[in-house]
């Protein structure tokens, strides 16, 4: 059993937006079979309903900049040192 899906991604808006894609089993390849002899023969097919679409979009509202500020800080905190050991 194995299967395939596909996604993309693009920002929009000076990177506030983001609108994004994605398709899972685009091979529409997960099932499942089976043969037995015991008790009895028989024989059977299962098939999952893996195939979806999902179209979405995303908007960061206000500033990045405290972000900016926060990794910035964190990466003086971490060049420091101020290590376990």
């Amino acid at each position: 059993m194995w299967k395939m899906d596909f996604g993309a991604s693009y920002n929009l808006f000076n990177d506030k937006g983001t609108l994004s894609a994605r398709y899972s089993d685009i091979f529409n390849s997960m099932s499942w079979g089976f043969d037995s002899n015991n008790p009895y023969p028989s024989t059977g097919n299962f098939y999952w309903e893996s195939q979806t679409a999902y179209v979405g979009f995303s908007y960061r509202f206000g500033s990045n900049e405290s972000r900016k500020r926060a990794r910035k800080n964190r990466s003086n905190n971490e060049s420091q040192g101020g290590g376990f050991l």
